[in-house]
């Protein structure tokens, strides 16, 4: 297990900052797109984000349109990126999250997707000393990940049962 260390990079300590892979489409679900601002910031609070946080966000280009220049009224800086054809907003995201990088930027990884492709990038992360958090819509959470002993939290249908929503060990 690597050694985790505190750079002080300003005002935010990498270990104390989080990595937020966020796939919107599988958040989203069947859902329009015009929830897409509405369960991004329900998957926040679930996922405890805070300021200084590093959020990557992937969908395709059609949802991004729906939603992209309504990201300032949230107060959160993310990076998203877009991406056409089957997974293509899951390896967007893994482009962008090697194990070593969320490592040295992060103490904590949180999956915003219940997709099986993150499982593997997951389990490596957390074998270099991240801790690892998914946020999953019921019923749309990989087996592996419970299968492996990640930590969960479920991604409510409604913002008022943001508080009440418990992890998972």
């Amino acid at each position: 297990m690597a050694a985790t260390t505190d750079i002080d990079l300003g005002r935010v300590l990498v270990r104390e900052r989080t990595l937020h892979l966020v796939d919107l489409e599988n958040l989203l679900g069947d859902g329009p797109p015009g929830d897409a601002i509405a369960v991004l910031d329900r998957y926040l609070a679930v996922a405890g984000w805070r300021r200084g946080d590093l959020v990557y966000l992937a969908c395709n280009p059609g949802l991004a349109r729906s939603f992209v220049w309504e990201l300032r009224d949230l107060g959160v800086e993310c990076v998203v990126h877009t991406a056409c054809g089957r997974n293509g907003a899951d390896l967007a995201l893994l482009a962008h999250a090697a194990p070593e990088f969320v490592a040295r930027r992060a103490g904590r990884l949180v999956v915003g997707s219940g997709d099986g492709i993150f499982v593997a990038r997951a389990a490596a992360v957390r074998d270099l000393g991240v801790d690892v958090l998914v946020v999953s819509r019921p019923g749309s959470l990989h087996g592996r990940y419970r299968h492996l002993g990640f930590r969960v939290a479920w991604l409510p249908a409604d913002v008022a049962d943001v508080a009440d929503v418990a992890v998972a060990a």
